[in-house]
């Protein structure tokens, strides 16, 4: 089975999941919000979802994924965290890792009642290349709508 360990999911996205599905993967999901758990839970095509903070993840994880993938993730923790956090989804992934999130400044606040969605760090290419990621940009820096694309092959 190809396996994928998709971070952040709520009731309104799920970018790519549907082609994570579509493409055979089996899913788990690692999601903090617990409204957005039972939502999840009750969808029918995931396999298991964790609820749980990612900061976290290596310590709540038992196994292992072929693909780690944290779309629109990286930019609601801490920046100070986000070393050690992606150092711990590196541990669980065994070929891929994928993270996505706005290419700096982006100001959004909690949405839906989710303390969760603000955006509280701002992030650059730079962020990720000194952790080894190989990074992609749409857009234009601190601009609504740009992107950081980074991914890290592990095979």
């Amino acid at each position: 089975h190809k396996t994928v360990l998709y971070i952040g999911a709520q009731t309104a996205r799920m970018d790519f999941g549907d082609d994570f599905r579509d493409a055979g993967y089996q899913i788990d999901v690692l999601e903090i919000y617990p409204p957005n758990v039972q939502y999840l839970q009750k969808l029918g095509w995931i396999n298991t979802v964790i609820e749980g903070d990612v900061r976290q993840a290596s310590e709540l994880l038992t196994k292992t994924y072929d693909v780690v993938f944290w779309w629109h993730g990286p930019e609601h923790i801490e920046k100070e965290s986000l070393e050690a956090t992606i150092a711990g989804l590196k541990g669980i992934a065994t070929k891929l890792v994928v993270l996505g999130c706005p290419w700096g400044r982006h100001v959004k606040k909690h949405a839906n009642e989710n303390p969760h969605e603000a955006h509280i760090s701002a992030l650059y290419p730079e962020d990720f290349r000194k952790m080894e990621f190989e990074v992609s940009t749409l857009g234009e820096q601190d601009f609504p709508g740009s992107n950081v694309l980074a991914w890290l092959r592990k095979c």
